[in-house]
């Protein structure tokens, strides 16, 4: 008896191979996103770091214009807030920064949203708590849905001194390093308490 060659693949075989395709492109594409959150989150902290430095930097630079409150000597000769539009604004602070990416905001916005922009929309900028004397620096995501995004930096937050404002609360000088549900991660910049 001859034998009788096949030609190609049975449905079942062909079946069998589309669906192995499939769950390795699924598992392909959940890794690339988990990448894609984590240099999200990466460069988040990268510039908040930056930010920090560069206020530091601002701050020793203008030490004899800042009150043992925290309030910047303006331009009036009045004492205001910092981060505040008339005050000191994140415009201020770029220039110690040299090249980073960061582009400066709409000048004809509020000192919150006219902060410095980064690639993905996202916007940071400067804030303080308790009366003035604990300084920020701010972040505020775009996309207040990017859950992703927000657990990694939640859960890296204490090892790189990561904090929160209170979620569900108006006020963004509420820091508290237990509410990581926030939109708003800052980092402490100064902290003219202690």
């Amino acid at each position: 008896m001859k034998s009788i060659k096949r030609k190609g693949f049975t449905l079942v075989e062909l079946l069998i191979v589309i669906v192995v395709i499939g769950i390795l492109a699924a598992m392909m594409m959940l890794s690339s996103t988990e990448a894609v959150s984590s240099a999200r989150a990466n460069d988040i902290i990268s510039n908040l770091r930056n930010l920090k430095t560069a206020t530091l930097a601002w701050y020793a630079d203008n030490i004899d214009k800042v009150n043992s409150n925290g309030e910047v000597l303006k331009a009036d000769g009045k004492y205001g807030k910092f981060g505040q539009d008339d005050v000191v604004t994140i415009m201020d602070i770029l220039p110690y920064l040299g090249n980073t990416g960061l582009e400066k905001g709409d000048k004809s916005l509020n000192s919150q949203q006219r902060g410095a922009k980064d690639s993905s929309g996202g916007l940071y900028a400067l804030d303080y708590a308790n009366n003035g004397k604990q300084w920020y620096v701010v972040y505020q995501m775009p996309n207040d849905n990017d859950t992703r995004v927000k657990e990694k930096l939640a859960s890296r937050a204490k090892s790189i001194g990561l904090l929160y404002s209170q979620p569900g609360t108006a006020n963004r000088g509420d820091y508290s390093a237990s509410a990581t549900g926030s939109r708003y991660p800052a980092m402490l910049v100064l902290d003219l308490e202690q």
